[in-house]
């Protein structure tokens, strides 16, 4: 039997979906030792939210500060846009919770610095997703 790793999504649009639609595809993974379990949203716009109730999501919110606060949350996917980042990163450190986050870290390079050292001061687990690492012209040089 598989351990449960409860998920909370911070931003409930595309990229939120999408890792529902992964973690709902998971048993095909045969003996992995986890289940990871979408089990709250938070998200401010009323059809978001009606949408992750709609697929069964015991929890779903406009005040992601709840998700911060949640003892039961395992970590965290925080799915928000760029501008927002910096901010819901460094909340999420503060609270001491695990968590994936979007890239960039940061809007630019002195909010990037900020979360690094927020995330370096703490005992969080962050992991940063980049979908395209090798994808030809996602690293263009500037």
């Amino acid at each position: 039997m598989s351990e449960p790793v409860r998920i909370g999504v911070v931003g409930g649009g595309l990229m939120g979906k999408e890792l529902l639609a992964l973690t709902r595809r998971w048993d095909a993974l045969v003996d992995h030792p986890v289940r990871p379990e979408v089990v709250a949203v938070a998200d401010p716009a009323p059809a978001v939210q009606q949408w992750w109730r709609g697929v069964g999501v015991p929890t779903v919110t406009d005040d992601y500060r709840r998700l911060l606060d949640d003892p039961l949350l395992d970590v965290l996917y925080l799915a928000v846009p760029h501008d927002l980042h910096e901010r819901l990163y460094l909340d999420a450190v503060s609270a001491g919770k695990d968590f994936l986050g979007e890239k960039p870290f940061g809007i630019d390079l002195a909010a990037a610095e900020r979360v690094v050292a927020a995330v370096e001061s703490s005992r969080c687990f962050v992991r940063v997703s980049s979908e395209f690492p090798f994808f030809p012209g996602a690293q263009r040089a500037i």
